[in-house]
């Protein structure tokens, strides 16, 4: 018995690794340039991204925004309003450990300057001014300082309790709709007021620390 075998050769198939650069146009130099990541100075005027990386979140949080408008089913757009809310604070929390991080030579304890955490936006305005000396929220009035606080713990809620009101944050919020034990609510307004500020107060930040 005799048995021929004829085949093609197979390619052989090698890795290869997906492209990890992120493209940043400076807003300052125009120099467009690649990065690991999403946090750098340019390597032209030695700007650093992080409040360009924030206005862009805020701008995808605008979109989210639009489009849980456009939505007939009512829980598909709150779900996507509540993603919205989380999402701003998400990006601040980056953006401010990024910014600290980044300056951190400037501040009296380089090493708590770069674990500076701003989940906690409050204990981050404290940690800012025993680090830095500054304090970022002084272009914002006080209600719109506790808007802030108020939109970070309904953020925690929502990571933490599924969105159900406890103790800590009728403490904490100055929400006078709170009741403890119901869910909390998410307006429209209140997210795009919170983007809005959020951009103020890490323009104030960045602008201070980086003079």
């Amino acid at each position: 018995m005799k048995i021929d075998f004829k085949s093609n050769p197979h390619q052989v198939q090698y890795y290869q690794e997906k492209q990890l650069e992120t493209n940043i146009t400076c807003e300052v130099c125009t120099l467009e340039y690649a990065i690991y990541g999403v946090f750098a100075f340019c390597p032209d005027c030695g700007t650093h991204n992080s409040i360009q990386i924030l206005n862009k979140n805020m701008e995808l949080v605008q979109k989210e925004i639009t489009l849980a408008n456009s939505l007939d089913d009512k829980e598909i757009s709150l779900s996507i309003m509540e993603d919205a809310l989380e999402n701003a604070v998400s990006a601040f929390d980056g953006f401010g450990r990024a910014t600290s991080l980044a300056f951190s030579s400037k501040s009296s304890d380089e090493k708590q300057a770069k674990e500076t955490s701003f989940q906690n936006i409050f204990t981050a305005r404290n940690r800012i001014q025993t680090l830095f000396g500054i304090d970022f929220t002084s272009t914002i009035s006080e209600t719109e300082w506790e808007t802030i606080i108020r939109c970070f713990q309904k953020r925690h809620l929502l990571a933490h309790k599924m969105g159900v009101i406890d103790k800590e944050y009728i403490e904490k919020a100055k929400d006078p709709t709170a009741h403890l034990g119901r869910r909390i609510t998410i307006s429209q307004d209140e997210v795009i007021e919170l983007s809005r500020l959020l951009k103020i107060i890490g323009k104030d930040l960045y602008e201070k620390l980086k003079s």
